[in-house]
């Protein structure tokens, strides 16, 4: 009987968090709707990547900083950044489209597993920016997985160029 009862109350502090969780979530989700213009589309997005946890979220003539936590693409058991946002992030890279073509170096897993990411990915964009339509261009039109947002990735630490720089000095000296 009190195994019984300390496992009512487990799950009802279990169910407590879930609601705490998807309503802090809401909560989020509105904040970012209140700081984009109300006649604002995919396109009218750029999505700059200021490091692997923040961006600087631009539309039209707004202009926020914000993180993974706060736009939902936080995994909840290693409360790092999830694969959604790992997409996101390979999406910037690649120019903002992913095809077969540009991914033969992907594992086959990874590729399987691609078309279930897009679709986790596009949900949560749509619920964070209060945006119906999805943000990705018909599949079988551009036969890739293009994103409508405009995605600039993390710049290049600077080490990492002058480093470049010296090698190929050094390179071309001889």
């Amino acid at each position: 009987s009190r195994i019984h009862n300390h496992l009512i109350k487990e799950l009802s502090k279990k169910q407590a968090e879930k609601k705490k969780t998807k309503e802090t979530q809401k909560r989020k989700e509105t904040l970012a709707m209140q700081k984009l213009p109300k006649d604002v589309s995919w396109v009218n997005i750029t999505i700059r990547f200021l490091n692997g946890h923040e961006v600087m979220v631009e539309a039209l003539d707004k202009r926020f900083q914000t993180d993974y936590k706060e736009m939902g693409f936080e995994d909840s058991k290693k409360k790092l950044p999830n694969k959604q946002w790992c997409l996101l992030e390979q999406l910037a890279i690649k120019n903002g489209l992913i095809s077969w073509e540009t991914n033969k170096d992907l594992p086959l897993k990874d590729i399987n597993t691609m078309q279930k990411r897009k679709e986790k990915l596009s949900m949560s964009l749509k619920n964070y920016f209060g945006i119906e339509n999805s943000p990705f261009e018909n599949y079988k039109k551009e036969k890739a997985y293009k994103i409508k947002i405009n995605l600039i990735p993390e710049p290049i630490s600077r080490d990492i160029d002058s480093e470049v720089e010296e090698e190929y000095k050094r390179q071309t000296e001889r």
